[in-house]
């Protein structure tokens, strides 16, 4: 299949959603859609870190689910969304700030970030590294576990393989051999798409790639939960441009250390210098300092006499940062005590 062509940014998840995070947005005395039999256990774990399952697609897309009620509370306006369970969360729909499921296409995207392994830790056709990644069933005691434990992919995602499936957003539908823009899934169907693998299923399960393309929108799982996405605001997450790097930098070994001064960059907030230490070639951190500008110097004290230093300075604002300036070289010689 074709590679998708992605045209919109979009925020995902770092984690799975936690039974915590969805006792905290439904609120109430009994959260849990399902019933006793059909909610959170110590059977199959239980903790506000653990992963929310038994949930169903309906119980987070549905009018006053969980999507309506975590965008309520963060302020996004949904009454543009049509109340049709099936459409109603869309991902072409949803306004800027608001929360939704990821498509197929974006989990995988992100899931892979950027390799294009079976895993997104390489291939490891023996699965020798895989528990390092994830729970399935060599090593989970038959259960969920607690977020974040194991090993994130390049991207510091956690659980991508194992733990819980997460539901997508999309229908089942089969892959295209021409490339589609951001795709979301066929317009009609029964079955709902979830990935990852989970706690229950064996080592291939978890490929980046293993896709289940059976779960009726209705229907809850002790191995099924999801991660959220969120639609940027207009003009959030753009790049800012870089400050410039710092100029005329220079350094001083005089009696009280070593002074490295720099020429002032419009825009910069405050100056970080770092200082290294160089015996044999070989380079130590000695030390990392912040001024606030409007200086354009700061003094290293308590140095090593008859030893090489290099120094390197960047400007910084809150928002961004110049790289490091090209090293200077300084020599405390033994005559400065």
């Amino acid at each position: 299949c074709a590679l998708p062509i992605f045209t919109k940014d979009f925020y995902i998840g770092k984690y799975e959603v936690t039974q915590g995070q969805w006792e905290a947005v439904i609120g109430g005395a009994d959260p849990w859609p399902g019933s006793e039999a059909q909610s959170p256990s110590v059977t199959y774990g239980m903790s506000s870190s653990h992963p929310a399952y038994y949930i169903t697609w309906d119980d987070i897309n549905k009018l006053d689910g969980f999507l309506d009620k975590i965008n309520a509370a963060a302020g996004c306006d949904t009454s543009v969304l049509t109340t049709d369970t099936n459409t109603r969360y869309q991902p072409n729909h949803v306004p800027g700030g608001c929360y939704r499921l990821p498509t197929e296409s974006e989990w995988e995207y992100a899931a892979r970030a950027g390799t294009t392994t079976r895993f997104s830790y390489g291939d490891d056709n023996t699965y020798a590294s895989l528990a390092d990644y994830g729970w399935y069933d060599a090593n989970s005691n038959n259960m969920t576990h607690a977020v974040g434990a194991k090993l994130p992919n390049p991207w510091g995602l956690y659980d991508i393989h194992g733990n819980v499936w997460e539901w997508t957003f999309d229908r089942k539908g089969s892959y295209t051999s021409s490339a589609e823009t951001d795709p979301s899934g066929p317009l009609s169907g029964s079955y709902r798409t979830f990935r990852g693998g989970s706690w229950s299923n064996s080592s291939s399960s978890l490929r980046v790639a293993e896709r289940s393309v059976n779960g009726l929108s209705f229907l809850r799982f002790d191995g099924v939960g999801f991660r959220l996405v969120r639609v940027p605001k207009a003009n959030e997450g753009q790049s800012v441009a870089a400050l410039p790097t710092p100029t005329n930098v220079a350094a001083y070994a005089g009696d009280r250390g070593v002074t490295l001064s720099w020429d002032a960059v419009t825009d910069a907030t405050r100056y970080c210098s770092k200082i290294e230490l160089s015996i044999s070639e070989a380079r130590t951190l000695v030390e990392t300092r912040c001024v606030a500008a409007p200086a354009s110097s700061t003094l290293f004290t308590n140095l090593l006499n008859g030893y090489s230093y290099y120094l390197s300075v960047r400007a910084e604002n809150g928002v961004t940062q110049s790289a490091y300036s090209t090293e200077v070289y300084a020599l405390r010689s033994e005559e400065h005590t």
